[in-house]
């Protein structure tokens, strides 16, 4: 009976190595495009162009990273334009930030956040960004910058540093999601511009519900975090500042 035993639970075990097998869904790191950073705005048309930063891993290759764009009416659409082109299989679970334009914030960024809120595959902790300018030549230059990291990581470390000294807000898609839908306050998000040498934090983004409507400077953005009760490292004012703080 022993012996039986042993044969069943030897069956059992060869039966479970089969059926969950690891191997079936790997995902080969040379084969796959993670989306570092992505960015979207719109052309004279009126569709989006979608733009997006990618590692290179090939040896033979002597640029690290990659810039593709694409233009669509639709956000799904543009998405699938870019996996249809890109060669390998692009996974947007490892975006840094989402790089709006100004123009299109002004316009409204509910319909396009549902679209990241409804796929799993996409990341909710990637940093909502406005771009003075075009996000998509913004990360052309910033194949340019050979003092800096990739632009992903760049932007994303440039954020961390001024959201310590309350120069910026720190706001991820869950953020701007709870806001617009909760109904409380009116959400804020970072604020930036570039140039040919390096991106610069202009401070913060002021939406009224999924609207952008204005913008505050690194100054007052340190003042509105003082007003939401958050912690200060120290925050500059200038006389014109004092003056409006003290006729509100």
């Amino acid at each position: 009976m022993g012996k039986v035993k042993k044969i069943v639970l030897l069956l059992a075990v060869l039966q479970c190595m089969i059926i969950l097998s690891g191997c079936w869904d790997q995902k080969i790191f040379e084969e796959t495009g993670f989306i570092l950073s992505l960015g979207l705005e719109l052309n004279e048309e009126g569709e989006l162009i979608y733009s997006a930063t990618m590692p290179v891993v090939e040896e033979e290759i002597e640029q690290d990273v990659e810039v593709m764009y694409t233009t669509a009416p639709l956000l799904r659409e543009a998405r699938d334009k870019i996996r249809n082109t890109s060669g390998k299989r692009v996974e947007g679970g490892k975006t840094q930030q989402i790089l709006f334009s100004r123009e299109l914030a002004e316009k409204g960024l509910d319909e396009i956040l549902d679209v990241f809120l409804r796929n799993p595959e996409n990341p909710v902790l990637a940093n909502i960004t406005v771009v003075e300018g075009s996000p998509l030549e913004m990360l052309q230059l910033s194949l340019g910058y050979k003092d800096k990291t990739r632009i992903g990581f760049y932007i994303s470390n440039l954020i961390d540093q001024t959201r310590k000294r309350t120069s910026t807000p720190e706001t991820r898609i869950y953020d701007l999601a709870v806001l617009l839908h909760c109904k409380t306050i009116d959400p804020i998000a970072t604020y930036m511009k570039y140039d040919d040498k390096k991106v610069e934090i202009l401070g913060t983004a002021l939406f009224k519900e999924d609207k952008m409507v204005g913008d505050l400077n690194v100054t007052d953005t340190g003042i509105l975090h003082a007003l939401m009760g958050k912690k200060q490292t120290s925050v500059t004012i200038t006389g014109k500042t004092a003056m409006m703080l003290k006729a509100a």
